[in-house]
């Protein structure tokens, strides 16, 4: 019956070293997904800013072009 014990303290204590180990992926697993938001947002940002300085960038070539 001693050995149970011990086998069973043993047992609860790796469960609550995995239960800890996930928690911590689960937390590291958060955070990647806001940088991944993030990053998107950010990529949002620039691919609209680079488009509109190429469309602006163009139009004036245009004009520049018809003018003459």
């Amino acid at each position: 019956m001693d050995g149970w014990n011990e086998y069973s303290k043993m047992v609860l204590h790796e469960l609550k070293r995995l239960n800890d180990g996930v928690e911590k992926l689960e937390v590291g697993q958060q955070q990647i997904e806001k940088d991944i938001i993030m990053l998107q947002a950010k990529a949002t940002i620039w691919g609209s800013v680079g488009g509109f300085i190429i469309a602006l960038l163009t139009n004036l070539l245009f004009f520049l072009i018809n003018k003459n």
